[in-house]
């Protein structure tokens, strides 16, 4: 006679349903840079040519009553935008799509259009993947017209807004105005941590305004200037002495021009091939449908001569602030080491590996990961 048998959980397992959130959970999606920030201009074919002031004339003094006036010129050149089309193809089986209990074109189409935005500026920002006939990207351009500054390790008589000020006035220097910051995400934590002599808080959330410092949250501003920390972990935002903490950039002189808008088609016939032309992809045989979603574009950075800049070699509508010996960011580096070694170690511990509730070998973070489809961290990406 048994008085201890009962059914458990793990016997009655496949009667018990999961419960599955209908909720999927994911990060807001960012909006690119570029695009939201720089001067927009009409484009109705692949290239359009914007002529630039690339020589001032001068004025004379004439000497005396009958004193010869000097004569004078004045020079154009050329800039060109050139569309260039940015594409994906996403592929769904007709099974997995019927098996969904999820609308997933609703939810690629936002994600596309977030990875486009990563994608554009970083080709803007950095010239990482851009387009052969598109500028070489702000950061080498900036830093080729000298409009670029070392971050420094910070001092009794040192700090960033040493730094982030040298950047602004090497903009000013060539005649702009700035009017917008880009900074890299850790840059919030730095300027959070910016203090007085005494410890106190150069940054707290309402300001105070006598410190330069104003509202520091997703968005805010450094001396009145609008500043936007950037969360598409772009290549040029990842530590290293050369990568940019920060740019300064005087919007009104780059123009980007939309040439087609992003435009989204679901196909159910046809094929794809690779670059050698063998078919990888039968829709009709295979019962696939794809989303292809193209974009076309164009961006260009005017640096017209000025009074102040007589040449426009040595002028550019942006600075750039990099990383350098800046204590702030080694700083991060390091508590992203730690912070590795301490998952490394928690996953290494006992019952680690599994989890009640979970199947054999599964974590919460795994589940986690499995049901939202979240994106994993790495040092690199921030």
């Amino acid at each position: 006679m048994s008085y201890s048998a009962a059914i458990d959980r793990t016997e009655a397992g496949p009667l018990i349903p999961e419960d599955a959130a209908h909720e999927i959970i994911t990060a807001t999606v960012e909006k690119s840079f570029a695009l939201s920030t720089f001067d927009r201009v009409p484009m109705s074919r692949k290239q359009r040519r914007l002529p630039i002031l690339d020589r001032k004339p001068v004025a004379y003094f004439v000497n005396g009553d009958t004193g010869m006036k000097q004569t004078s010129d004045a020079k154009w050149d050329n800039l060109f935008l050139n569309a260039e089309e940015l594409a994906v193809l996403v592929p769904i089986p007709d099974t997995i799509y019927a098996d969904s209990e999820y609308d997933l074109w609703s939810l690629l189409k936002p994600q596309i259009t977030e990875a486009m935005g990563a994608k554009i500026d970083d080709a803007v920002l950095f010239g990482t993947g851009k387009p052969a006939l598109w500028p070489n990207g702000v950061l080498v351009d900036a830093t080729a017209a000298g409009n670029a500054v070392a971050g420094a390790v910070a001092s009794a008589t040192h700090d960033v807004f040493d730094d982030l000020n040298a950047a602004l006035m090497l903009l000013e220097t060539d005649g702009y105005e700035p009017d917008a910051w880009l900074l890299r995400q850790t840059m919030r934590g730095v300027l959070r941590n910016a203090r007085d002599g005494s410890r106190g808080f150069l940054y707290p959330a309402a300001g105070p305004s006598a410190s330069g410092a104003q509202d520091m949250k997703w968005s805010g501003e450094v001396w009145n200037i609008p500043a936007k920390v950037s969360k598409m972990g772009l290549s040029g935002f990842a530590a290293g002495a050369a990568n940019a903490l920060a740019f300064a950039f005087d919007t009104s002189m780059f123009k980007i021009a939309i040439r087609d808008d992003i435009e989204m088609k679901i196909f159910t016939e046809g094929a794809i091939s690779d670059g050698a032309g063998v078919v990888l992809l039968n829709l009709m045989q295979q019962d696939v449908k794809v989303l292809r979603v193209t974009f076309r574009l164009a961006w260009v950075a005017a640096n017209p001569v000025s009074l102040q800049a007589p040449s426009r070699a040595a002028s550019y509508p942006a600075a750039v602030l990099t990383q350098g010996t800046f204590s702030g960011a080694l700083a991060f580096e390091q508590a992203m080491e730690q912070k590795a070694l301490a998952v490394e170690g928690r996953n290494a511990l006992p019952g680690a590996a599994g989890q009640p509730g979970l199947p054999t070998g599964e974590t919460a973070e795994d589940e986690a990961g499995r049901t939202t489809g979240s994106r994993s961290r790495t040092t690199n990406s921030r």
